[in-house]
């Protein structure tokens, strides 16, 4: 279904799409963004909630969308309402497949939540770019979650359907970014978020690299932690060096990314 086009991808919330159509536009500005913010009376509230929030807090609370697009910036603005609009996207009519897509958004939230830490401490990427891509790793997970519930006898053992995961998370995953004009960076993290050993043509730390090394990370502790290399061979680890990782500094970015989520 995947080679020849017929998987049911996921589409972009519409006001998610047409804030990036207008924020991607050269010559816009704050009142049109904010207008497009505003069709969506929830995502409106959200946004000005955020922009009070500590992270984001000036000296006076913003009253109104407009005040918070000028206060967070255009792209800082796309990118929060993105991945607001992300969480409508994590759903599923059945209520077994929900458990999963659950599951799904708390990793995703706290891998996101690490991609902004890491990308803080060690990199010059924009932290909101890299929460976004943290969010969106596994998004090649829910067209496979929706797929499930038109084939309730194929993937009734937990088994089948994890080992569907699996082998089709990152080509579905590529294939959904794709669809919705993603970056290229964008795809290539989802296409590796998983591949330890991945390395990068570009010297510079990218967002592959983040998304890796939050992965790594969100899986200490966890049943996951099986089989995982070492960090020191692992080519992303090795490309966020400021960081200097070791298990105690480790643990602290796990904290602080805890703290975010």
């Amino acid at each position: 279904e995947l080679r020849s086009n017929q998987v049911q991808l996921p589409s972009v919330p519409d006001v998610a799409w047409k804030v990036r159509r207008v924020v991607d536009r050269d010559d816009s500005s704050a009142t049109e963004v904010a207008s497009a913010v505003s069709a969506d009376p929830a995502m409106a509230a959200k946004l000005v909630r955020s922009c009070n929030s500590p992270l984001y807090r000036g000296f006076s609370d913003v009253r109104n969308v407009r005040e918070a697009v000028v206060r967070l910036g255009m792209r800082t603005t796309r990118q929060l309402v993105t991945v607001f609009a992300m969480r409508e996207v994590f759903k599923t009519r059945r209520a077994a497949l929900q458990k999963e897509m659950e599951q799904l958004w708390r990793h995703s939230r706290e891998v996101a939540a690490l991609c902004w830490v890491l990308a803080d401490h060690a990199t010059r990427i924009d932290p909101e770019e890299a929460l976004l891509a943290g969010l969106l790793h596994d998004i090649g997970v829910v067209p496979v979650l929706v797929q499930a519930e038109h084939h309730v006898n194929l993937f009734a053992d937990d088994r089948n359907l994890h080992h569907a995961i699996d082998e089709l998370r990152a080509d579905v995953g590529c294939a959904v970014l794709e669809n919705w004009a993603f970056p290229k960076a964008f795809v290539e993290a989802v296409r590796h978020a998983e591949d330890w050993h991945h390395e990068c043509r570009e010297t510079a730390p990218q967002l592959v690299d983040v998304v890796i090394v939050a992965q790594l990370h969100s899986m200490i502790g966890s049943s996951q932690n099986e089989g995982l290399p070492a960090f020191d061979q692992v080519p992303a680890w090795r490309r966020l060096g400021e960081l200097e990782l070791n298990a105690s500094r480790s643990l602290q970015l796990l904290s602080e990314a805890r703290e975010r989520v």
